[in-house]
């Protein structure tokens, strides 16, 4: 992919195809948290919201896998809901 394909480019999956094996799962992790505060407004339940700062913060180191988790399984929960 190229540079001018990248920035032209609208689908995050084909993005998050060519990083893959390119970067490290931090950045794969952030760069699915940037693609979700980019739709940010759309996040309506504050557990989903909680579930990207929660990425965020598990990336960085902030907090344990058993958190991400958490916030994960109460994503999925407002999802259904």
């Amino acid at each position: 992919m190229t540079e001018a394909e990248w920035l032209g480019t609208a689908k995050p999956h084909d993005m998050l195809q060519y990083l893959r094996g390119r970067v490290s799962n931090r950045k794969l992790r952030l760069f699915a948290c940037a693609c979700c505060r980019a739709v940010w407004h759309l996040l309506d339940d504050e557990r989903s919201r909680r579930a990207v700062l929660a990425a965020e913060s598990y990336a960085d180191g902030w907090i344990p896998f058993s958190d991400l988790t958490g916030a994960a399984k109460a994503a999925l929960a407002a999802c259904q809901a």
